[in-house]
Formats: C-alpha cells, structure tokens, sequence
C-alpha cells in the first residue's frame, strides 16, 4: 500500500479543483496569465525557428514549424476569448 499517500494528494487535488474556492482570484488569473506567457512564447520560438529554416533553405520542416505555431496561437486565442 505505498500508493495511500499519493491517492490521497490525488483526492485532495481533485476535490480542489472541483470546488475551486480554495484558491483566491488573483492566484487564478495569475497562473492563466503564466499559462499565456508559456503559450506565446512557444508561439514566438517555433516561428523563430522557422525563419531560421528558411534561411537554410529547408523548406518542408520550416512550412511545419510555421503550421504548429499558427495552430498554438489559434488555441492561445480561442483560450483569451473564452
């Protein structure tokens, strides 16, 4: 039964988020702005590395670069109007 501990860290966790009083306002908004920063900045790094692709003439691997940072900043976009 070593697994007790963590099932009850698990219960907690899920009850607190289930109730979401627990955790002020501010503590919320602050984290889904981190969650923002985290989305915006792979956003950034994948279009970086797609310049950088296409300076070295890889085409292929910089036109997937720039899909999945268009597809990480429709998600990061759809997450701020929600």
């Amino acid at each position: 039964m070593a697994n007790v501990p963590i099932r009850e860290k698990v219960k907690r966790i899920m009850s607190s988020a289930a109730d979401g009083s627990q955790y002020s306002e501010t503590s919320k908004r602050a984290g889904l702005y981190i969650l923002y920063a985290l989305f915006g900045a792979a956003v950034l790094l994948l279009f970086a590395l797609a310049a950088g692709l296409v300076q070295t003439g890889h085409y292929i691997g910089s036109t997937v670069l720039l899909l999945a940072g268009a597809a990480i900043g429709y998600i990061l976009v759809q997450l701020i109007r929600a």
